[in-house]
């Protein structure tokens, strides 16, 4: 349509971009779609935790990672904290004291209840180094895994971290409350039950399972891919890793044979745990290649530009600007 619509459009080529699911969508379409499609740069594209029969720990692993690259001592105090609130969720009788403490809306009564809680708590933690934007549009609340750092480093009592983890992206001005067992999504505009079934259906994401020497306590944080919640909830059977690799053409093999795909990841950011790994170096300056961005939320390059950005974000939007100019043939 662009094309035929504006002036001078015609033979232009296209370059696509889009980020997280629309990184793995973007991806897809420059593999499917090469005669269209010149040139891609999927932002933190999740393409390697795909299927119920693939779950891969590797997204809070990376989230583990950030925090003591950034600071060991504050990473063992947030460990601590999270192995006495693991070993307080284990008595049933404190759950009133829970509560109170971690100042959740209504009291969880059962192990399974505290489970969701942990899942509450395990999600607002990565997402503070995931949405760590320099931009105050994208990051309203200015949460930052350094402002975690500190917190910690200062906290005097173990629970202060574990609440920091839940107020620095829910403010108590704006949020009274923790909420830990609504079926409302956190988005305005997105219901849980059919984005579920979608995620079922075309993208079973799965990598939100924790394991033992993280620095949050084992925890399966949402199970809406896994094989038993897809085929009772919804009748579905969802695809394999294997199957979508084979079916989008987006295996490791495939990728590096593509040409002109810049595959952006950011430091701060879990998803890269779960993104593709680094490939081989070429003098090629058409092969695709995979780069990372320090100290870097989701994306964040993809995002609008402002006065505050990163250094190392305005880098990274140049180095992807003069790729895209050698590709087009400009030099």
């Amino acid at each position: 349509h662009i094309k035929h619509t504006i002036p001078g459009a015609k033979d232009s080529k296209v370059i696509v971009s889009g980020g997280s699911y629309g990184g793995f969508l973007t991806t897809v379409l420059k593999m499917n779609h090469p005669e269209v499609f010149f040139g891609a740069i999927p932002y933190a594209p999740p393409l390697r935790s795909i299927g119920a029969n693939y779950q891969n720990p590797r997204r809070y692993d990376w989230f583990n990672w950030v925090y003591w690259d950034l600071s060991a001592a504050a990473a063992t105090k947030m460990r601590d904290a999270f192995t006495l609130l693991a070993k307080r969720f284990q008595n049933l009788g404190e759950v009133e004291d829970i509560a109170k403490d971690l100042n959740l809306c209504t009291v969880s009564k059962t192990a399974a209840d505290l489970q969701l809680v942990m899942g509450v708590i395990a999600t607002n933690a990565q997402l503070i180094p995931l949405l760590s934007y320099s931009s105050p549009d994208a990051n309203p609340y200015g949460a930052t895994p350094e402002k975690m750092v500190n917190i910690s480093l200062s906290a005097k009592n173990p629970i202060d971290i574990v609440n920091a983890t839940l107020t620095l992206r829910n403010p108590p001005n704006l949020v009274p409350c923790i909420s830990w067992d609504s079926d409302d999504s956190s988005e305005a505009s997105l219901q849980k039950a059919p984005f579920n079934y979608l995620l079922c259906k075309y993208f079973p994401l799965s990598s939100n399972e924790i394991l033992d020497g993280n620095i949050y306590p084992p925890t399966s944080v949402q199970t809406e891919s896994d094989p038993m919640t897809c085929e009772t909830l919804y009748k579905i059977v969802p695809p394999t890793q294997a199957e979508v690799e084979a079916k989008w053409h987006i295996s490791t093999a495939d990728l590096i044979q593509a040409p002109r795909i810049i595959f952006a990841y950011a430091e701060n950011d879990p998803t890269t745990g779960v993104g593709i790994h680094p490939f081989p170096p070429s003098p090629d300056r058409n092969a695709s290649r995979w780069m990372i961005t320090s100290q870097a939320a989701h994306g964040e390059e993809s995002i609008a530009s402002f006065s505050g950005d990163k250094p190392s974000v305005v880098h990274a939007r140049r180095v992807q600007l003069e790729t895209i100019k050698e590709w087009l043939g400009l030099y």
